[in-house]
């Protein structure tokens, strides 16, 4: 289910502010833009209402949508408002893996162990420069005593 909310106007009456809604009744649709998370293909809807029921959408698949004010009775390029930003769905009952793909996780895996030995190894370096520093202080010291 998608519930879309009205758009405030500047538009006033009886000291409460008017929606868009308010404003063009029944005239007022709104244009719904969506296709599955990661794909391309995008799949168009018209609808009346604020709760939109998307029945053909597959269950726990996550999906993306737009959605923009339209209104058939006006001329031209003043039909449609601009779109909405796009807004994704979380997916059902799916893993990391599911989600986002084997190659990804895997990836970001190899990335963040690469990160970790590298500020391992940066750690290791500066402690053995601090220690070869110290011992060369203690040299000095003993040799003017």
């Amino acid at each position: 289910m998608i519930y879309i909310k009205d758009q405030l106007t500047a538009l006033h009456k009886d000291e409460k502010i008017l929606t868009l809604r308010d404003v063009f009744k029944g005239d007022l649709k709104h244009k719904i833009v969506y296709n599955k998370a990661g794909s391309t293909g995008n799949k168009e809807k018209t609808v009346n209402g604020n709760e939109v029921e998307m029945s053909e959408l597959d269950e726990g698949q996550s999906y993306c949508f737009k959605i923009a004010a339209y209104i058939p009775s006006r001329k031209g390029q003043k039909k449609q408002g601009p779109w909405s930003e796009t807004k994704c769905s979380p997916a059902g009952n799916r893993n990391i893996i599911e989600e986002y793909g084997l190659w990804v996780v895997g990836s970001a895996i190899l990335v963040m162990v690469t990160l970790l030995v590298i500020l391992f190894i940066l750690i290791l370096a500066c402690c053995k420069r601090t220690q070869k520093g110290k011992q060369a202080e203690d040299k000095e010291v003993i040799t003017q005593v």
